[in-house]
């Protein structure tokens, strides 16, 4: 039901969910889907370097875990020097070569996803148009119940 008139006792006691479709969604969905089938190579690409991105972020957060976890273990030595752990330089040096690096492929990254951002939105009408077009279909209900269409159907279809 589009706008569900229930009792104020059954809004209290349920939690009502709206999954009605809006415009703006469906032209987003249709847009990803007009893409992974006319450039699936862009939708290959977005995909990896979105997995990308994660993947250096975790790298970065274990990094420092590990220096912090490290530094934890020596906190309130006595006699202890930080400047004296060699292991603990290699490991700082180690892990700024690293981070440099995964900052310099997050840069590249971003600039590439920008670059299919751009690209992906030249199909926007086409998005737009699709999703006029559903929306028309659905009002043919108004005019018999015969003209029924599911969303996944319409999907589909396009």
């Amino acid at each position: 039901m589009a706008n569900p008139a229930y009792l104020p006792e059954v809004f209290i006691k349920a939690t009502i969910v709206n999954f009605m479709v809006t415009q703006e969604g469906l032209e987003e969905d249709l847009l990803t889907k007009t893409v992974s089938i006319l450039r699936p190579e862009d939708e290959r690409m977005s995909r990896e370097l979105v997995e990308e991105i994660a993947r250096n972020d975790n790298v970065l957060a274990e990094l420092e875990q590990t220096i912090l976890s490290k530094l934890l273990e020596t906190d309130g030595k006595e006699g202890y020097n930080v400047l004296e752990d060699n292991d603990l330089i290699k490991m700082l040096q180690d892990s700024k070569v690293k981070s440099t690096d995964i900052k310099e492929k997050k840069i590249k990254a971003e600039e590439t996803n920008e670059k299919l951002v751009i690209e992906k939105q030249k199909f926007t009408s086409i998005a737009i148009r699709g999703s006029i077009l559903y929306f028309i279909l659905v009002d043919l209900v108004g005019i018999d119940v015969m003209y029924q269409f599911s969303l996944s159907k319409f999907a589909e279809l396009f």
